[in-house]
């Protein structure tokens, strides 16, 4: 969304039933958050900036960080994998190792021989 442009098309906006979630009620979250540091690759700096916005700080080599406040629990750490190999957890040291090993469990159980 960084590049508006005003038409002169109108929206009409319609009747609907109101089926929106209330993600506050259905998503667990454990009241907790986390001062994190993500590091995105420069390939994913369009969905980082759709998800981030302004909170990156472009780097020297390209790459974006992100210092941030986020609730922690397994929302995050699918987040946070969603990103593949083109994000890396700065800090916490803690987030490091969730995501180091959940990428463990996930390759041992897409790499093994037994059912």
């Amino acid at each position: 969304m960084r590049e508006l442009k005003v038409l002169e098309q109108r929206f009409e906006a319609r009747e609907t039933k109101d089926t929106i979630p209330n993600f506050d009620i259905e998503w667990e979250y454990s009241g907790k958050t986390v001062s994190l540091q993500l590091l995105f690759e420069k390939e994913v700096e369009n969905i980082a900036f759709e998800y981030f916005g302004d909170k990156l700080e472009r780097q020297s080599d390209g790459k974006l960080l992100l210092k941030t406040e986020m609730p922690d629990g397994h929302w995050l750490y699918g987040f946070i994998l969603s990103f593949g190999t083109e994000v890396e957890v700065i800090k916490p040291p803690y987030l490091r190792q969730v995501i180091a090993d959940l990428s463990k469990k996930i390759y041992k159980k897409y790499t093994s021989e037994e059912p």
